[in-house]
């Protein structure tokens, strides 16, 4: 039984196996494909999926000599994102006011893509951000202006949903205890 449970494999396993969920629940969102049962089973697997990967990318960049605060604050941002994208599986309708949970990971995502370099490959790296930053343009105007933006938005989406599971997966596959 242990050897199919994710969360008691090892680190380098758990992380690979984790971006590969995460890419695949966010390539779900794509398509809308509107089928209400399976909506919420792939955001709850892209919930748990994420918070992993994020609490696990400490462990890929712990000999980068970090202030120790990170180490708690990876934490702390894994529990918040987990309870964000909890929160979505249990909405019959999507709440924009958990646009700022994903906002400020962003923020988080543009500053672990700097840390990781030589971790990281650096085409998943400048991928990564490139994703990153149009979706913070357009979730920095809707949460502080208002208005939407939707253009920008996915062209983000699409860049961040390959970019960032891709280069956790590649970072682990070359991983050394």
């Amino acid at each position: 039984m242990k050897k199919y449970n994710l969360f008691l494999q090892d680190d380098k396993t758990q992380g690979k196996i984790s971006a590969v969920l995460l890419f695949i629940a966010w390539a779900y969102e794509i398509p809308e494909f509107e089928i209400a049962i399976l909506d919420k089973v792939m955001a709850f697997i892209g919930a748990v999926a994420l918070s992993n990967v994020i609490l696990l990318s400490y462990k890929l960049i712990e000999h980068k000599d970090l202030p120790s605060n990170w180490q708690t604050g990876i934490a702390m941002i894994a529990a918040i994102m987990l309870v964000a994208g909890l929160m979505e599986v249990g909405s019959s309708v999507e709440d924009p006011g958990l646009r700022v949970f994903f906002f400020f990971f962003l923020i988080t995502v543009i500053t672990y893509t700097a840390i990781a370099d030589g971790v990281i490959p650096n085409a998943w790296r400048y991928a990564t951000v490139i994703g990153a930053v149009p979706l913070m343009i357009a979730l920095a105007e809707d949460i502080f202006v208002g208005t939407d933006n939707l253009s920008i938005l996915w062209v983000g989406y699409l860049i961040f949903t390959v970019a960032f599971p891709a280069g956790n997966y590649v970072a682990w596959d070359k991983y050394e205890a």
